[in-house]
């Protein structure tokens, strides 16, 4: 595989998802604020769905609003990643391991597209990778790319699949010890 091959990733949120849950706090007590402004005290559950689900559909927009497409390619001794056209790079021998889906899998139950990556570095630094566009659907191309990243990650950075975490697909990536 050629060093300079460049894999685009869609639609990333960056950050870790307990993120989304900050953003959610604020949200809802906004939208709660507006309903007693607007209605008082004075329950009823048709509006209450009207307003959780325009509290839902405003976090679901900022999200994707704050998604990113990325790219990411190795050299001899770094891993780039170019947001938005900033390019950040990062020793290799910096990263310790990464936590991902096993892209690889033929299992049909198992398989997933959905980007869920986190590069966990020596000096404790993390760059998560999540997907902003939740769906069950496996996507082909999408899955495509994913395996294809994995294994030029774990070939450019010398790690192996290590161990599973729990029972969620989801495995440790790293140099054997």
């Amino acid at each position: 595989m050629s060093r300079k091959k460049k894999i685009i990733l869609h639609n990333v949120y960056m950050h870790h998802a307990a993120k989304g849950t900050l953003l959610a706090v604020p949200c809802m007590v906004l939208f709660a604020f507006l309903y007693y402004l607007f209605l008082g005290d004075n329950f009823k559950l048709g509006f209450v769905m009207i307003f959780t689900g325009l509290c839902s559909g405003t976090i679901v927009f900022i999200i994707k609003k704050s998604s990113k497409d990325i790219l990411i390619w190795f050299s001899e001794q770094y891993m780039f990643i170019e947001i938005d056209g900033k390019q950040q790079k990062y020793l290799k021998n910096d990263i310790s391991g990464f936590y991902s889906y096993d892209y690889q899998t033929q299992t049909t139950l198992l398989k997933k597209s959905l980007i869920k990556i986190k590069f966990k570095f020596k000096n404790g630094k993390i760059i998560y990778l999540n997907d902003s566009e939740y769906r069950n659907k496996y996507d082909d191309e999408k899955g495509r790319i994913l395996n294809n990243l994995i294994q030029t990650a774990q070939s450019e950075l010398g790690f192996k699949k290590i161990k599973s975490i729990g029972m969620s697909n989801m495995y440790w990536y790293s140099k054997p010890k």
